[in-house]
This record gives C-alpha cells, structure tokens and sequence, in this order.
C-alpha cells in the first residue's frame, strides 16, 4: 500500500479548512500537515485524528497495489531525516528483485538426518 497524502489536501479544500486549521485542529504544526500531503505518512494518533476531521477511513488515505511482503531497510545519515517518495520507489523496486530471490517455485521437501 502506497501512501496518498493529496487527499488531504483535497479533503480539507471540500471542507474549507486551510492547512493551517487543519494543523490547529489536530494539534500539529502546518508543516507536519505539508509533509503528510508530500509523502510522509502521520503517527497513528494524528493519522486517527486527521481522519476523523475529515470524514475519511484510514484505507482512503492509501492506494492499495502490489503489495511487497519484503520490507527493505532505510538508511539515513540523520535520524530524523524525511524518506523522500523517490526512495519509496527505489526501495519497492528493490523489494521486487529481493523477492525473486525468496520465493520457491517448487513444494519444499523435508530431509531427516
């Protein structure tokens, strides 16, 4: 599942909220709200709460695709460092090859020693 943080942009425009109510309402600043639209996906109190002002069911906010069971790291050289959704990408295609590697295409046989 992919975050889709423009909903909220357009959510908040069909409710006449700016950013900024928006952030007041949740309690979070306006550039927590301007990265969430961007791409970064809110903590799970502050998703609940956007969701509530703005009438939407957590599964609106994310488009639902190939979903990748491998989960790839992400390394950065700060810790609080925002992942950019061009490394999203980076890291979904990169998850697809890993993948390859893991899945068997024949039944597993057991050996006993």
């Amino acid at each position: 599942m992919i975050w889709e943080g423009s909903i909220i942009k357009k959510k908040s425009d069909e409710r006449g909220l700016s950013i900024t109510k928006l952030a007041q309402q949740i309690g979070v600043s306006r550039q927590a709200v301007n990265d969430w639209i961007k791409g970064q996906v809110p903590k799970g109190l502050y998703l609940i709460t956007l969701c509530d002002i703005l009438n939407l069911d957590p599964d609106d906010l994310f488009i639902k695709g190939e979903d990748v069971a491998i989960q790839m790291p992400v390394y950065r050289t700060r810790r609080k460092a925002k992942i950019k959704p061009e490394h999203e990408v980076q890291l979904a295609e990169l998850a697809k090859e890993y993948k390859t590697l893991f899945v068997i295409n024949q039944p597993v046989q057991f050996i006993q020693l």
